[in-house]
C-alpha cells in the first residue's frame, strides 16, 4: 500500500468528522440568515444573488 495514505480507521474518521466541521462553518458563513416578518435576511449578503426588488432564489434543504 501506499505508505502517503492513511489507512488507521480511527484516523480516518477523525479526519472526516473535521472536514464536515469545517464545512458546516464555511455553510453557516455563506448561507446563514435569520427571518424578520417572514422574510429571509441574509447575515453575508455579499455572498447571496439578490434581486434588484430585494428578492433571491433560494433552493431549501429539509433535514428530518
Amino acid at each position: 500500500m501506499n505508505e502517503n495514505i492513511e489507512t488507521d480507521f480511527t484516523e480516518l474518521e477523525s479526519k472526516a468528522q473535521s472536514n464536515v466541521s469545517g464545512l458546516f462553518c464555511i455553510e453557516e458563513e455563506i448561507f446563514g440568515h435569520s427571518f424578520n416578518k417572514g422574510k429571509i435576511v441574509p447575515n453575508n449578503p455579499e455572498y447571496w444573488d439578490i434581486n434588484s426588488d430585494g428578492t433571491t432564489n433560494a433552493f431549501l434543504r429539509f433535514s428530518p
